[in-house]
């Protein structure tokens, strides 16, 4: 018997080895559970945080913020009083996508100036106070960038800007349009799975009206409908 021979005999590598089960036969293993699939339904859905999947919805919005307008008066000598200061109220639909980039389209509305100015009397008439007031009508397509709780706001649109005067009894408005674009980031103080409760600050300007505009205010959203 050579010495490899032996070795193999001593060693008990020729048999199999009592109490193990031969590699030849099939080694039997229990089946395991499938994974459970997450509840997707409406009412379980959650979006998940940062650039992830996140579950699609027709989203309705509505904010209400103080304003500061970027501009001075017209006629300061005239001027008796001045504020640039003023309120917006907006309304948005969103449709938010399974993704991170979700369109919208955005209504507006901001009483943005008011002044009193006093008027000599001269060749063009009788002088007086004039009341007058700028308000501005806003309504743009966009979309919005969600990530974590924040969210980024971008439209352009078109606004139609109102100067209304009142006169010795008598009130008049001229109004022109130009093209508006805004800028905005939100925070989500509050988030569930139907209702968000934020504060944003949102820039809008108009170089055609010469206007310009800074907000910054608390808005409610809530889902319509979600799907997946």
């Amino acid at each position: 018997m050579s010495i490899g021979s032996a070795l193999v005999a001593a060693l008990g590598l020729g048999a199999p080895v009592a109490g193990v089960v031969p590699v030849s036969e099939p080694v039997s293993v229990a089946p395991s559970r499938a994974t459970a699939s997450p509840d997707r339904s409406p009412g379980n859905a959650r979006m998940t945080d940062g650039l992830g999947e996140q579950v699609q919805a027709l989203e309705i919005e509505a904010t209400l913020s103080p304003s500061v307008l970027f501009a001075d008066a017209a006629n300061p000598s005239y001027q008796r009083s001045y504020s640039n200061w003023g309120v917006a109220a907006t309304g948005s639909f969103t449709y938010r996508a399974r993704y991170f980039l979700s369109p919208s389209i955005e209504v507006g509305y901001a009483r943005l100036a008011r002044g009193d100015s006093t008027l000599p009397t001269g060749p063009w008439g009788e002088g007086g106070t004039m009341e007058q007031q700028l308000s501005c009508w806003t309504i743009s397509p966009g979309v919005h960038f969600p990530f974590w709780r924040f969210r980024l706001l971008a439209g352009l649109g078109l606004a139609i800007a109102e100067q209304e005067n009142e006169f010795l009894g008598e009130t008049n408005s001229v109004s022109q349009i130009g093209i508006y674009s805004r800028l905005g980031l939100s925070f989500d103080a509050v988030k569930t799975d139907r209702v968000r409760l934020a504060g944003v600050v949102q820039y809008g300007s108009s170089s055609g009206l010469k206007l310009s505009f800074l907000t910054f205010g608390v808005s409610f959203r809530g889902d319509i409908v979600q799907w997946d």
